[in-house]
């Protein structure tokens, strides 16, 4: 018996039906913006960690408030044999941890910074590096000189920058925007998104012509 002849197949390759290149272009956007979605939410976590301990940390403006604190939630507060003090709280990507690194310190002044570049592996971690042991200071300036393994964004504390997350990079003068520096892989995630998918729809229509 004959075979059946598929039709199709004896078709130039550019008359094909371009219903199946449609659909599969349709396929692929369909997977890499939720692939994209998805990477951005997760690189967005440590900016709303950020942004909640902040606010929270905004409302300590006492030691005792600070130790308050320290006896109903994971932070850590430390006093300086010169009356100042600081209260910090973490976030890590290791062992157990959420998946990321920040960690958000405020001190007796009233300023707020940050860090996304250093794991403390938990509270503990926390406790133990910014402990007299690890960190000898007898002020706050001489404490954070000793914070060599952090790369702190300090948060602008001109009242109109407050509302905005505008924070500053410490040792420097240059002001940057929605946390600055400590978020720009997400930024780049998502400029390169238009570029990928247009290289992945060309790839896509020159592999079926």
């Amino acid at each position: 018996l004959a075979r059946p002849v598929n039709e199709d197949q004896n078709k130039p390759t550019s008359t094909r039906s371009p219903k199946r290149r449609i659909v599969a272009l349709v396929i692929l956007a369909l997977v890499a913006t939720g692939a994209f979605a998805g990477y951005r939410s997760y690189t967005q976590r440590p900016r709303a960690f950020i942004q909640h301990w902040s606010e929270r940390f905004r409302t300590v403006d006492s030691l005792d408030t600070a130790k308050r604190f320290e006896q109903s939630e994971s932070v850590v507060v430390r006093t300086l044999p010169s009356g100042e003090w600081l209260i910090a709280t973490c976030e890590h990507s290791c062992c157990s941890g959420a998946g990321f690194d920040a960690t958000v310190i405020r001190d007796s002044t009233g300023a707020i910074y940050a860090d996304t570049t250093h794991t403390f592996c938990g509270i503990e971690g926390l406790g133990g590096e910014l402990s007299e042991d690890r960190v000898h200071a007898t002020s706050l300036a001489a404490f954070y000189s000793g914070l060599s393994q952090l790369k702190l964004q300090k948060q602008s504390d001109r009242k109109r920058h407050l509302n905005n997350n505008i924070w500053l990079r410490c040792g420097g003068d240059k002001l940057e925007a929605e946390f600055g520096g400590l978020f720009k892989l997400g930024a780049r995630t998502f400029l390169s998104a238009p570029r990928f998918l247009g290289s992945s729809a060309a790839m896509l229509i020159g592999w079926r012509t």
